[in-house]
């Protein structure tokens, strides 16, 4: 299911569209696809995925509703944060030829 949200956050679906298109491509009735809506909307903005955006709304061709899995499921948002430290040390810049590769400099700090 996320990645059928997923596809139609692309062009710039709000969340009234959101739950309407979840309704219509799951057989979902209104209250249990705006609750799925909403929480993963939650999700993707406290992992900052996604951002509140002024553009124009696109019109309802812009959505294929084949996209995603055939049978619904409960959207799950994962974080995988394991390779945050590598990619904020930079090693493929940060080489120092006495202590190797990678390595970290004393002014990285992670939130």
């Amino acid at each position: 299911m996320v990645l059928a949200l997923w596809s139609w956050l692309q062009p710039g679906a709000d969340e009234a569209t959101l739950v309407r298109l979840l309704a219509t491509r799951y057989s979902l009735d209104t209250p249990r696809s705006m609750e799925a809506v909403a929480k993963a909307l939650t999700a993707l903005r406290q992992s900052e995925l996604i951002i509140e955006s002024d553009r124009p709304m696109p019109s309802d061709d812009a959505y294929d509703l084949a996209t995603g899995p055939v049978q619904y499921e409960e959207a799950v948002v994962e974080c995988f944060e394991d390779l945050q430290e590598l990619i904020a040390i930079d090693p493929v810049h940060e080489v120092d030829p006495m202590q190797g590769w990678p390595h970290r400099p004393p002014s990285i700090t992670l939130d």
